[in-house]
């Protein structure tokens, strides 16, 4: 029996549940289902998040599961595998993947979807790279994976936004782990049914909680925790474990536990889950941001309305006797976190847009611990509020818009305001601009020129006859300078 086309795998996963649905689709994508479209922008996204994976390899957070998995013996495998950015380290797969997935979330550059709050790229592109080159696989394969794993990651996290976040779950892991589960299966030449046994292992592990928010750096370790337990799961189904069936619409299952009513009688079996977010016929990948600023996205709108008015009327923290922004709910909330830490302090409206008047950029340097010390910075967050505006909630998740007033100290009011922030696909980054972003994230740990070669292999992954060569390039020649502080962009 010939191999369906995209067009009738779609129809045969719409008419399943959506256990078997992703199951399905993620188990039979092929790189001749992919239109040129979606090869573009697994490609882009592939580059994206490798340049934050490779940029956070040595901040403090990844520096500390280095250090606990050796703790814990899982050093000196038999089988070691590179991380982008590390030296080499002699972890197994699953700890490397651990690894690289903590790396790409650390420092709050990697890529997103809006209607879901997720950041996939951290959880799929680890798992794909990875584990695609200790299977020897060819960029073509890689990208079906990443392809697969992306719209496993944000059709299920649209499906349950934002209720899932008012009960306090953070996607990225909460959703990731079957994203890493699809990605890794769909290498594994996984079986519909043995894809499905992968996502009902993975449900197992689905967690990560908001609870960030009140401080501490365990935000950054959800990243690795969802890629690690996702290629978990589909490397135990591949070797004959069985998972749960129906593991997202059962009464016991995810639909239910993270954003259901209170009775596990509701049914969730109708549910189309790949037309979630979006139109059905078209990739999630295509329809994936990046980020330009080192925070949560959640303020990219604000921070490019205020440095625009900065550059415009050459503000400096001085002139000015507040800001407002009104937004959103969820991003609102944002309102609140304070800057005791950098993960904090890079969820916090407050200190994002006081830091960002203050240098005329926001980069991974601006949360480094002398400037939240900084007294004329911090002094400022005072002066800076925020608010639900009715009309920017009705139009989200549609679109993330916000509006800014700034209030200066002669009186005079500016304000601006934006449906969404640069990065989203409908203001997309330019591919010179992606590059570049890589370049600058990538090359103070790698150098200029493994940073030419990567650029090379990846404009070119169609062609890339296993990347492991490519995994090859990412590895440092020797221990870079800690990074968690002094990387710019």
């Amino acid at each position: 029996m010939a191999d369906p086309s995209i067009s009738e795998l779609r129809a045969m996963a719409a008419s399943l549940p959506p256990t078997k649905a992703c199951a399905t689709f993620a188990a039979a994508l092929g790189w001749q289902h992919l239109d040129a479209d979606a090869r573009l922008h697994a490609g882009r996204h592939f580059l994206d998040t490798l340049g934050a994976a490779i940029a956070g390899a040595t901040q403090s957070a990844t520096e500390t599961v280095v250090s606990t998995l050796k703790l814990a013996g899982e050093a000196g495998s038999d089988m070691p595998m590179p991380v982008p950015g590390r030296p080499a380290s002699g972890m197994g797969l699953l700890a490397a993947t651990h690894m690289m997935g903590t790396a790409a979330h650390g420092l709050e550059l990697d890529d997103g979807y809006r209607p879901g709050m997720m950041h996939p790229g951290c959880v799929v592109v680890p798992a794909a790279l990875l584990l695609g080159a200790r299977l020897e696989k060819s960029g073509k394969e890689m990208l079906t994976a990443i392809a697969a794993g992306y719209e496993v990651a944000c059709r299920i996290s649209a499906a349950t936004h934002p209720r899932a976040r008012w009960r306090g779950f953070h996607p990225t892991s909460a959703a990731g782990v079957f994203a890493a589960a699809a990605t890794a299966g769909n290498l594994l030449r996984l079986t519909a049914g043995q894809m499905e046994s992968a996502m009902g292992i993975a449900a197992s592990s689905s967690a990560g909680l908001f609870t960030f928010l009140d401080g501490g750096d365990v935000k950054r370790l959800h990243g690795g925790l969802g890629a690690r337990e996702g290629l978990f799961a589909a490397l135990l189904a591949s070797q004959g474990l069985i998972g749960p069936p129906n593991a997202l619409e059962s009464g016991n299952g995810y639909l239910h536990s993270h954003a259901g009513g209170d009775l596990p009688e509701n049914d969730y079996s109708e549910l189309k889950i790949l037309a979630a977010g979006g139109p059905a016929d078209s990739f999630a990948v295509t329809q994936c941001y990046l980020k330009p600023y080192a925070s949560c996205r959640h303020i990219h709108g604000p921070v490019e309305m205020l440095l625009a008015l900065r550059a415009r009327h050459g503000l400096q923290l001085a002139d000015i006797d507040s800001i407002h922004v009104g937004t959103y709910a969820v991003a609102a909330a944002h309102g609140a976190p304070g800057w005791s830490e950098m993960t904090t302090a890079q969820m916090s409206m407050r200190y994002v847009l006081a830091v960002a008047l203050a240098r005329g950029k926001v980069t991974p340097a601006q949360f480094s611990d002398a400037e939240r010390a900084d007294p004329g910075v911090t002094a400022f967050c005072s002066r800076v509020f925020t608010s639900v505006d009715d009309d920017c909630e009705a139009r989200y998740p549609g679109l993330r818009p916000a509006r800014i007033t700034v209030t200066l100290k002669n009186g005079r009011t500016l304000a601006a305001e934006v449906d969404e922030p640069p990065g989203e696909p409908g203001r997309r980054l330019s591919d010179s601009g992606v590059e570049e972003k890589f370049g600058h994230l990538a090359e103070p740990v790698v150098g200029k020129q493994a940073i030419e070669r990567i650029l090379a292999h990846t404009r070119d992954l169609a062609n890339c006859a296993n990347v492991d060569e490519l995994l090859q390039l990412c590895v440092p020649l020797s221990t870079p300078r800690h990074s968690s502080q002094t990387v710019s962009v």
